[in-house]
């Protein structure tokens, strides 16, 4: 990709979860620091996710990331993707168990002591409260199977 001779001079250019591009007189500076000093975190700020340094060296990635709720016990695994206004939380005395490449979409909540299994899609505003099997797409409220995720897609969310 050619960069014009603008473009070095200065400017910004904003990535998926959070990196920021700056190009300043030539010097191409990247990285979600840069993102947090210019505009602050807004994970710590919109959301209460306890474990967040965790879940990003995970490389979870949080599209659209405001009203996201985690609580400190769930265990979320590799390479998920949550949108806004998710909340994976308790019910009584369990916490969820969150498999790899699994795809939570926005308002989902997942609460009590259950199991997603790798590679699901937790579908818009679901409520999950049973365990989802693994490569199967669940929505509504309460979840219910939908069908299963065919290797076209799991291919895309392994990107």
């Amino acid at each position: 990709m050619r960069i014009s001779k603008y473009k070095k001079l200065f400017s910004i250019e904003y990535g998926d979860n959070f990196h920021v591009t700056i190009y300043f007189l030539g010097i191409r500076l990247r990285g979600r620091w840069l993102y947090n000093l210019i505009f602050g975190n807004p994970l710590k700020t919109n959301c209460s996710i306890f474990n967040l340094d965790e879940l990003i060296k995970k490389k979870t990635l949080f599209y659209h990331p405001t009203g996201i709720c985690i609580a400190e016990e769930a265990e979320i695994g590799n390479c998920c993707r949550i949108y806004q206004n998710v909340t994976i939380g308790r019910k009584g005395e369990g916490f969820p168990k969150i498999g790899n490449y699994v795809q939570i979409m926005a308002g989902a909540v997942i609460i009590g002591d259950i199991t997603i299994g790798d590679y699901s899609i937790i579908g818009a505003n679901a409520v999950v409260t049973k365990d989802v099997v693994p490569k199967t797409v669940v929505a509504g409220v309460p979840a219910k199977f939908i069908r299963n995720v065919t290797d076209e897609e799991i291919k895309k969310i392994k990107g």
